[in-house]
């Protein structure tokens, strides 16, 4: 009795909304507009921020393809609800069409059948599940997201060089600048640049490149606590701690990416099992 109830209450929001989406008045008019922003805006959204995560060394380091996984699965489960969304717009837009062309000629419950092309209920419901589980799957991506992110910056920020890649990032600080007070490099120049640091730091030295990836993209200066930056000469010191700069950058992107995934990944995934059961599609 209470499945049955609650069956029936779902059924009838879903025809309340569906009602004010469809009316002509200004309630209709603002709902229609704010779905389509919504819909147009989150495509947008996801997209860049799927290219964002997809060039962004650092998120791809620290992260791995958590980030881009989860992107690239909301941005697929809102392809089809977008695509769904301009379904629903071209048959209310044909079927208003056709009443008001053909009223005299067609009943009342001939209306249903004044289209040509429509897509079963069959295919309907097949692809409210898949944005269902997509939605679901991206949802709890989303959740993950934003904890690797908080424990990566947590560790950044308040463990600096305690995990592997920290100590690594440590080290090769250390060994930079005793090459650095060693060698008879100008302050002027950047120290790759100095007499002698091919042989020191011969390639591939990973975690040599990324330091200087680190000082050129986030104004940095060191590693655990603030030094003068090694590869930048625009500046004489960096802003703050690499690794500082980077937990909080960190923090930002995955706070950026994860939140409003998980948020709207998990509203779409209901919506698309409530028009899943509804009967009256």
């Amino acid at each position: 009795m209470s499945s049955r109830s609650t069956t029936t209450r779902s059924r009838d929001v879903v025809s309340f909304l569906l009602q004010c989406h469809d009316s002509r008045g200004c309630g209709g008019v603002c709902l229609r507009t704010f779905v389509l922003l919504a819909t147009a805006g989150s495509l947008i959204y996801s997209g860049c921020a799927l290219v964002y995560c997809m060039h962004n060394i650092h998120v791809r380091f620290w992260l791995g393809d958590v980030v881009i996984i989860c992107m690239a699965l909301y941005l697929t489960a809102l392809l089809p609800a977008a695509i769904m969304l301009g379904y629903k717009i071209y048959i209310n837009a044909h079927r208003r069409s056709q009443k008001d062309h053909t009223k005299s000629m067609m009943g009342r419950g001939g209306i249903q059948d004044d289209f040509s092309w429509r897509i079963s209920i069959r295919t309907l419901r097949f692809i409210f599940m898949l944005i269902t589980m997509l939605s679901t799957i991206a949802a709890v991506l989303g959740y993950i997201v934003v904890s690797a992110g908080l424990e990566t910056s947590g560790s950044l920020l308040l463990e600096c060089g305690k995990s592997s890649n920290g100590k690594a990032l440590e080290q090769a600080h250390e060994k930079l600048r005793e090459f650095a007070s060693s060698s008879q490099c100008s302050d002027s120049a950047p120290l790759d640049q100095c007499h002698g640091f091919a042989k020191a730091f011969p390639p591939p030295s990973p975690w040599v490149t990324y330091t200087q990836v680190l000082e050129m993209e986030l104004d940095c200066g060191g590693w655990c606590k603030k030094e003068p930056a090694l590869f930048r000469t625009d500046t004489e010191k960096g802003s703050e701690a690499c690794a500082t700069n980077l937990g909080r950058h960190l923090w930002w992107v995955a706070a950026c990416t994860g939140v409003p995934t998980m948020v709207s990944a998990s509203i779409l995934a209901l919506l698309g099992f409530v028009l899943y059961s509804y009967d009256g599609l």
